[in-house]
């Protein structure tokens, strides 16, 4: 997450989505006074290599009550809520808020690999991930919901990013953004394509259209041809 006081953009990450490499694009055209969130040691040794401001002015005292105080911090995947209950109302309402969507399909196989790349699981096979974890589908929706339409100014197309950018005067961000490629080579090069995934799994392909169709539905996704 990050909120961008020069630019005056709040950015929600969401998992899968190429957010990293955007928040780390971000923090390119960030100031002293924003927010930036810690990510990997990998990653931020990736920013920092660019040049690029890390983490900072994510933690700090909440005064609850006048005897006594909490320390509160804003987090790389923060849901939009819980960042509108600690940022002021002020920078909330004036400053442009987005994240980004993928479709549900191509994404739910992004997981699976990145889950075994990084040993969270044991290794499985697809639909036995699913099976086990069919929780994983709704993550983003839970990070920035589709429901509330007040809540985020727009959403960037994980297929569409260059367009929809320029679209929504981020045309700055992604000249920035060619430049960054985070979270990547987890995914086999070869068998795991939407068509040859769902081909050989139809019950995880059948499963997504019933859990993500308040997504599919909005942003005109639809299940591989297999």
């Amino acid at each position: 997450m990050i909120v961008c006081h020069e630019k005056k953009l709040i950015f929600l990450k969401t998992k899968k989505t190429a957010g990293t490499s955007l928040e780390i694009a971000l923090a390119g055209h960030c100031g002293p006074r924003c927010i930036i969130t810690k990510i990997s040691e990998t990653d931020e040794s990736l920013r920092q290599a660019l040049g690029y401001p890390g983490p900072q002015n994510y933690s700090f005292k909440q005064r609850r009550k006048i005897i006594w105080r909490e320390r509160v911090e804003f987090r790389k995947h923060m849901s939009v809520n819980d960042a509108r209950a600690l940022l002021p109302k002020k920078v909330w309402d004036n400053y442009c808020k987005f994240t980004i969507v993928r479709d549900p399909f191509d994404r739910a196989i992004s997981r699976y690999y990145w889950d075994l790349s990084r040993g969270k699981v044991e290794d499985i096979a697809f639909d036995e991930f699913y099976e086990k974890f069919p929780e994983r589908l709704h993550e983003n929706i839970k990070i920035a919901p589709l429901n509330d339409t007040t809540q985020l100014n727009f959403h960037l197309r994980y297929e569409y990013l260059e367009d929809d950018m320029h679209k929504n005067n981020l045309g700055f961000l992604w000249k920035t953004f060619q430049g960054v490629r985070a979270k990547t080579g987890h995914r086999p090069r070869s068998g795991s394509g939407t068509v040859e995934m769902y081909k050989k799994y139809p019950t995880v392909a059948k499963l997504i259209e019933e859990s993500c169709q308040e997504e599919i539905k909005r942003f005109g996704y639809q299940a591989p041809l297999v």
